[in-house]
């Protein structure tokens, strides 16, 4: 899920992340050795295709190879990998579950929902593939199935964080708070070193107005990982909900001030504070010509806004 970088009138984007990388596998295939004919038979026969004996399972330290290039964001060496495996070995479950992950990795949930699929009645395979599956479906938009797999996935092995943060950005959606805050604590125990789960309970609390708890879960998540753009991002409005606008904008460079000022109008705007809403867009527009647009929609709604409320008191 991406960050709510372009605030506009519709409503706040969810700014959540789910995770897509690849979990390292303990379980390994032995691989049988490779046969190869002795000289006496090269001169004897011609050898076809037919005659070369392949090993019984995939080279399972390729497969891992794989595993890790996904976890350390190397995709293009992980396809490499996987197509030698799968190329051979088209069925072999660990290669398949590993492909899975790539395809999410790459943000192509639609072709990695048939992968998981695959897997998904492999007794020693299944807790993953459900969780690969699951979040497959969430991205694609089909929550509620999404979230039957994440529970199977889940009841099959507690520990899989990644279903848990899932689950979690589900039941945000539903605005089942208590359970939503259930599933990221349960992922956190698992990873507590996590920034983008710290990042999405975070979120989740702002969206409670529960702000000072919002803040603190994402203040870990910016210790945890000062780079992200998304978790500053949150931060910022989660400061300026609670008014405090100087320290939603603090550290703010110049190739990010017109965001910033569009995003926290924007909260004031949704706090009732119409005249530094107003403030915000135009300084806004006046930092970045790019944001014209943005802001000038937000001008537009909130003189709107004003016009309603000033008839409302009128009839009154």
């Amino acid at each position: 899920m991406t960050s709510p970088d372009d605030l506009s009138y519709r409503e706040p984007k969810r700014a959540r992340a789910l995770v897509v990388l690849a979990v390292l596998f303990s379980a390994g295939v032995l691989s049988a050795c490779q046969s190869s004919p002795s000289d006496e038979d090269l001169a004897s026969d011609p050898i076809s295709v037919d005659d070369l004996v392949k090993p019984e399972a995939a080279d399972p330290d390729t497969i891992v190879l794989a595993e890790r290039a996904i976890k350390e964001g190397r995709l293009d060496d992980a396809e490499v990998l996987l197509e030698r495996v799968l190329f051979t070995y088209p069925d072999d479950p660990r290669g398949l579950l590993a492909a899975g992950e790539l395809r999410l990795a790459q943000g192509k949930a639609t072709e990695a929902l048939p992968i998981f699929g695959k897997l998904l009645d492999d007794p020693k395979f299944k807790a993953d593939a459900n969780q690969g599956y699951g979040i497959s479906l969430l991205l694609i938009g089909d929550e509620d199935l999404a979230a039957n797999h994440l529970r199977e996935a889940v009841a099959a092995d507690a520990n899989l964080w990644r279903a848990w943060n899932a689950l979690g950005a589900y039941y945000d959606d539903k605005e089942d708070w208590l359970e939503s805050s259930s599933c990221y604590r349960r992922a956190l125990e698992i990873e507590p070193q996590k920034a983008y789960v710290q990042n999405n309970y975070g979120f989740s609390l702002f969206m409670q107005d529960r702000l000072d708890e919002a803040i603190d879960a994402l203040q870990i998540a910016f210790r945890l990982d000062p780079a992200s753009e998304q978790i500053k991002t949150n931060l910022r409005l989660a400061y300026a909900r609670k008014g405090q606008y100087l320290r939603a904008l603090s550290g703010t460079n110049e190739n990010e001030k017109a965001r910033n000022l569009n995003n926290v109008g924007y909260i004031a705007l949704l706090r009732g504070d119409y005249d530094q809403a107003e403030v915000f867009f135009l300084r806004a527009m006046e930092a970045d010509v790019r944001y014209n647009e943005t802001a000038a929609r937000n001008l537009d709604y909130l003189r709107t806004l004003r016009e309603l409320e000033t008839s409302a008191e009128a009839l009154n």
